[in-house]
Formats: C-alpha cells, structure tokens, sequence
C-alpha cells in the first residue's frame, strides 16, 4: 500500500507460484491486481491495473545461468505494457 504527496491511497496484491527443478534452476508465474499511482506528466493520478509474469533462470553450469522475464499489465484505460527481458548471469 502506498499512498504518494497528492494522490490517493494505492493498494497492490501480488501472488507468485515457482518451480524448482534445483535451487538454481526454476520458472515462476507472477499475478497481480489492485492500484497503481503513477505520474502522467501533469500530475498524479491512482488507478487500477492487472498484471502476469512468467520468468525463470536455468543453469548452464556452476557459475553461468539464463535469466528471463515475460510480462504483461493492463491498465482500465486501455493501456497495455509488455516486455520481456533475456540475459546471463555469474555467480561469484
């Protein structure tokens, strides 16, 4: 729940599910709803908004993996983003 200087009270859920294969090599849905407060170039405005997220990260050896991310929110004045993200990650 946040409520910035100027605009109304948001209030967010938020609910993931994962699967392990190992502990370093899973996949996750992400599902959310609620509010949202963001700045529309004038001034603040609170509104509602629902969002899914697939990601994962798969191992390709002791100190190498593959991370990505899928999403999508939706916004009730039909706004939509999507995105997705692929990278590599080390371990130190």
């Amino acid at each position: 729940m946040g409520a910035p200087e100027g605009a109304r009270a948001a209030l967010a859920h938020r609910l993931q599910w994962a699967y392990h294969r190992t502990d370093r090599d899973w996949v996750g849905l992400t599902v959310g709803w609620g509010r949202e407060t963001e700045h529309d170039g004038n001034r603040l405005q609170t509104r509602p908004f629902r969002a899914l997220g697939l990601s994962g990260r798969h191992e390709l050896s002791t100190q190498w993996a593959l991370i990505w991310d899928v999403g999508w929110n939706r916004y009730r004045q039909g706004y939509a983003r999507t995105g997705v993200r692929l990278g590599v990650r080390r371990t130190f």
